[in-house]
């Protein structure tokens, strides 16, 4: 079992900060959780937050426990929710009655060192959607990691995406556009064509734009429902997405242009009318045929004042937003809706009710209405959660589409983006849960674009219907939900979350041709700008991109320079103005590169590939790509971490202009005993000429290694670990990685030792070839637990790894106590509260339950609370003695006709039965029966005639 910790240190008012992986020791994974300690998107009465975070793959279970924080803060895992592009994902909930820095252990099995094997690698912009909470060596494979940005569309719009195609390229973006020519026209052969992209492409798709209305490349159908999510499914038994998906709606080659030029105006040079324009939003909702929708949006504009963002509504004194009640109608809504969109904002959203595909009411707003906005380039991105407005293949251009379409290439209006659902009857239910989660994660700084707000938000919706997962046929699922919420726009757009600021760049201005790096500094008001992205292209190839570090550098590995055509350097960072430059390659003087590099491992198992602990010989290939001659070379290697340098110094012959030259001797590197399968290495050659003059390179050299990981594990007699009682332990592990192992021995440690001792912790294997696997059933391990351990208490274990050729390693298991019975109390939390009903009466720790009758018709003494309307909660009552509540004293409580109590202060009509704990709802919570308490007999409700009231009730005499 992995145990990693976050700790999250309190900052002040406003201030931001994120998750990241600072180190890994031997025993454990420690990881720092930078979070703001406020979040954007926390209760305020709780300085709670929420973060998806990510597992190892192939794990499958994990635990939060609280190491340290203010007295009543408590972290849950709230259990995983699928793979997200092969990577396992949890969502972590940690709450606080005040502000502070804590630390949470998040335990987990699974080995983050496994490298993924049967799939692409993990990308920086998937691994943002996981909130930066990988660890640090996973993130840094994934930093430098991009898929390719593809257009799939048809020949008669290719002319029209081409200037998109030459701004995602200048980003940093390898662009490819496919036709319907080379995939097929049919949904199933382009979902099979796109597969094999994904499984044999050298950088597989990672981002899907479809280009076109139905009639030219064809959706899906979901439950009757037009949706474009199974283009996204790589794994063919998996409904989770593995590419960020959008779709330009448009069935002319003039749609196409006005809404590519919308988008890239929108990245490129958003609009100056109103300079704030971005850091506004229009909240529009209706609480017609159910009573959910105005709260629900309200809660969407306070995350985004959150985010610092102000609402542009201001027409109506004490309404934040257009609803209704009391707007309704057509004359009412419309100029309301219209002026505070033409004023500039950034995000609309609405909950309500759905005019068809038309648009909305009430408050009326329709297709009819949007070509009459004239708010310009001040192009938001709507999302309306609401049934049809993205009913993209209906006969007529849907709500959604009509903002999209809307304007003029030289004439921008309505939307740039769009998101929302195509179905005839989505619920209320679902609808909310899917707004609530969208701005759950809106707030989320990691998230800069808007297909990744569209995966973040999906994910997030998983956790609000655990048991609701799959669909069945009723159309009430997760899975019909993340299918039929369909992003009309571009997947890869950076949302705009402040005022564009401007950015500063600092490259050379001429690099002489053949040179295959340097750097870019990027700052904002003389300050560091980290994690822009700079992208390198040259004519139309782009040649490279990196992001910039804490320091605000970005160092780029390009292809060599090609004299003569002028390299273009962009840069782009969240909620600043992009920066575009140049720099014009010369080949007037000699400039010597690195062309080749020969690896020879004799020292070590002569496989010819650099492997962990090795040391091996390095022969490097210069090339001149300069006009001139180069005397007097030499060249010396430096190493960045993971290998140090044993000879670092080589001399070669004179070099012409366009020739090239082995390295007289060759450079000695020793490899470190921790690298991983499918690492890369940074060195920097240094070659000298001519009396000083100094070129430099870039040798990048790829690591192969052993990558184990645990396939299975069993327990002897009884079959499994009882508590106070001792059993075997047999480990299988397999070999995933490119290079076989020794024999292996192995020590297993129990990291907590007041759950027991482990008192045979030797064990041995066989050596595993690549792709075997083996046990140590000749040679297993004997653990003991102590009696008062829990049934289902997950054990925190560590196997440490080494074989006879020196090579080690540390994997961390997560086992179960005793029967892993799902009908066992749960528990403890971080506050130490167990679960326990009246059923557990083998668990000695179990409370003794009394139960007494309150309904005077059962001969109870109780006080009745008479609900008036469904979903009513009661005002506060006065508590006569004195509850202590996670470490807080409460003296009063709410109660509500939706089977739950709450001690919040101030009133909140949560009526769903959300998983717990949740952001969205009260603060506090007592759900002892967690669903509507109905209080009026029918003839259709079984046991009617015993439904009697809701009653609370005091005896003084037992204080309870």
């Amino acid at each position: 079992m992995t145990v990693a910790a976050f700790a999250a240190a309190a900052t002040s008012a406003g201030q931001q900060a994120l998750f990241s992986h600072v180190e890994v020791l031997d025993d454990r994974s420690l990881l720092t959780f930078d979070a703001d300690i406020a979040d954007r998107g926390a209760d305020p009465e709780t300085e709670s937050f929420t973060r998806l975070v990510a597992l190892p793959p192939g794990a499958t279970q994990a635990e939060a426990v609280l190491v340290s924080g203010p007295e009543g803060a408590r972290a849950q895992v709230l259990g995983t929710v699928g793979q997200l592009r092969g990577v396992p994902v949890a969502l972590l909930s940690v709450e606080r009655p005040e502000p502070g820095g804590l630390t949470v252990e998040l335990r987990h099995d699974g080995r983050w060192s496994a490298e993924r094997t049967d799939g692409p690698a993990l990308t920086r912009d998937f691994a943002a959607v996981l909130q930066s909470s990988l660890p640090e060596g996973v993130r840094d494979r994934a930093e430098g990691v991009s898929g390719t940005y593809l257009i799939l569309t048809t020949s008669a719009y290719e002319a029209a995406v081409a200037p998109l195609v030459d701004w995602k390229r200048r980003k940093g973006h390898e662009v490819r556009v496919v036709t319907t020519a080379e995939t097929g026209n049919t949904n199933t052969g382009i979902q099979a064509w796109l597969r094999n992209a994904y499984a044999t492409w050298e950088l597989p798709p990672e981002y899907l734009l479809i280009v076109g209305d139905v009639a030219d490349i064809p959706t899906w159908n979901f439950s009757g429902n037009p949706t474009d999510h199974p283009y996204t499914l790589m794994d063919a038994n998996d409904w989770l997405p593995d590419l960020f998906l959008g779709r330009m709606p448009a069935s002319s080659a003039y749609q196409v242009s006005t809404i590519v030029a919308k988008t890239i105006a929108y990245e490129r040079a958003p609009a100056t009318d109103n300079p704030d324009w971005t850091r506004r939003y229009l909240m529009v909702a209706g609480n017609y045929g159910s009573e959910t929708p105005v709260t629900t949006v309200q809660f969407c504009g306070e995350q985004l004042t959150h985010l610092g963002f102000e609402n542009a509504f201001t027409a109506m004194p004490g309404f934040d937003g257009v609803y209704f009640p009391p707007i309704f109608n057509e004359a009412q809504a419309v100029p309301l809706i219209t002026n505070t969109v033409d004023s500039g904002v950034g995000i609309v959203t609405y909950r309500g009710w759905a005019y068809g595909t038309s648009g909305w009411e009430p408050p009326h707003f329709t297709t009819a209405n949007i070509p009459g906005l004239a708010n310009g380039g001040m192009t938001p991105v709507v999302m309306s959660f609401v049934c049809l407005n993205g009913n993209f293949a209906d006969a007529q251009p849907c709500f959604g589409e009509a903002w999209l379409q809307a304007g003029a290439p030289d004439a921008p209006k309505g939307a740039v983006a769009f998101i929302g659902n195509g179905e005839h009857w989505s619920h209320t239910r679902y609808n909310d849960a899917m707004a609530i989660a969208f701005y759950e994660r809106i707030v989320d700084p990691a998230l800069g674009t808007l297909g990744g707000l569209a995966v973040a938000g999906k994910l997030r919706f998983m956790d609000y219907f655990p048991h609701q997962l799959e669909e069945t046929g009723n159309e009430e699922s997760v899975e019909f939900y993340v299918h039929i919420y369909n992003l009309l726009g571009d997947p890869e757009l950076n949302i705009w979350r402040n005022a564009p600021a401007p950015l500063t760049a600092s490259h050379p201005a001429a690099l002489p041709a053949g040179a295959n790096q340097f750097d870019v500094t990027v700052t904002d008001g003389g300050g560091p700008v980290a994690g822009a992205r700079v992208g390198v292209v040259q004519g139309e190839t782009l040649l490279g991109c990196a992001f910039s570090g804490a320091d605000g550098v970005a160092h780029v590995t390009v292809s060599p320079l090609a004299d003569g055509t002028e390299v273009a350097v962009t840069v782009t960072a969240q909620d600043h103005h992009p920066y575009e430059g140049s720099i014009a390659p010369d080949a007037s003087s000699a400039f010597l590169s690195l062309d080749a590099t020969s690896l020879d491992d004799g020292a070590g198992n002569g496989d010819g590939v650099a492997s962990p602990g090795e040391t091996v010989d390095l022969t490097a290939t210069l090339r001149n790509a300069g006009g001139l001659d180069a005397s007097a070379v030499s060249a010396t290697l430096a190493a960045t971490a993971g290998a140090t340098v044993d000879q670092a110094n080589a001399g070669f012959a004179d070099i012409g202009a366009g020739q090239t030259a082995v390295a007289g001797a060759a450079f000695t590197v020793t490899l470190a005993n921790q690298l991983e399968d499918g690492q890369h290495l940074r060195f920097t050659l240094s070659a000298t000429h001519d009396g000083g003059s100094v070129d430099v390179s870039d040798l990048m050299l790829p690591v192969v290694a052993p990558a184990l990981v645990v396939s299975s594990s069993s327990f002897g007699d009884p079959g499994y670990a009882p508590p106070g009682g001792s059993a075997t332990l047999t480990v299988t592990l397999a070999n995933r990685g490119h290079l076989p192992t020794g024999a292996l021995s192995g020590t297993l440690e129990l990291q907590d030792p007041t759950l027991g001792t482990v008192d045979d912790a030797a064990g041995s294997w066989a050596a595993l070839a690549l792709g075997g696997s083996g046990d140590n059933a000749a040679d297993p391990f004997t653990l003991s637990l102590a009696g008062d351990v829990p049934h289902g208490k997950s054990l925190p274990l560590m196997l440490h790894l080494a074989d006879d050729a020196g090579f080690a390693v540390d994997i961390p298991l997560a086992l179960t106590a005793g029967l892993d019975n799902p009908a066992a109390p749960v528990g403890p939390d971080a506050y130490g509260y167990y679960a326990y009903d009246s059923a557990d009466l083998l668990y000695a720790n179990r409370p003794t339950y009394a139960w007494r009758e309150l309904s005077p018709q059962f001969g109870g003494g109780g006080t009745e609370l008479v609900f008036n309307y469904d979903n009513e909660v009661k005002p506060l009552i006065a508590l006569p003695f004195d509850f202590v509540y996670y470490g807080q004293t409460v003296t009063q409580l709410r109660i509500s006709d939706n089977g739950w109590i709450s001690f919040d202060p101030e009133p909140f009509d949560d009526f769903y039965n959300w998983g717990l704990p949740n952001q969205h709802g009260n603060a506090s919570l007592i759900a002892p029966f967690y669903d509507n308490l109905t209080t009026v007999t029918a003839d259709s409700l079984s046991g009617s005639e015993y439904i009697d009231g809701v009653y609370h009730d005091y005896d003084a005499a037992d204080g309870t």
